[in-house]
């Protein structure tokens, strides 16, 4: 199933960024998938990785994946309307990158605890 706090937190870059504090808290991500993520090491579970593999691909590619990453996404399990769910989390994320920036919100320290 297609999970939007991994989604998230495949974006974050960090373990200390805000998105990552929120996959911790509140997601049920499990935890070796989150280091492996963090670490850029592939999952245990391979629908994961397609996952993983075409939302890298979609960020650093602006928006592009090969027909491959696409074709494997799809045959590792998702439906099509799931690979068009992945460019909006990614948008999401990606308008919610810029507030955090301009706005200056402080992290509510709940968030900061490991």
């Amino acid at each position: 199933m297609f999970s939007w706090p991994l989604a998230r937190k495949m974006l974050a870059g960090t373990a200390q960024h805000p998105t990552a504090l929120l996959a911790r808290f509140f997601a049920n991500v499990p935890g070796d998938a989150i280091v492996a993520i963090e670490n850029d090491r592939p999952l245990s579970d391979p629908k994961l990785n397609a996952l993983v593999d075409l939302t890298r691909q979609l960020v650093s590619q602006r928006g592009y994946a090969p027909r491959t990453t696409i074709d494997a996404f799809v045959a590792a399990g998702y439906s099509k309307d799931q690979l068009l769910e992945v460019p909006v989390g990614v948008g999401l994320k990606t308008i919610s990158n810029y507030f955090d920036h301009v706005s200056e919100v402080e992290i509510d320290s709940e968030f900061l605890r490991n």
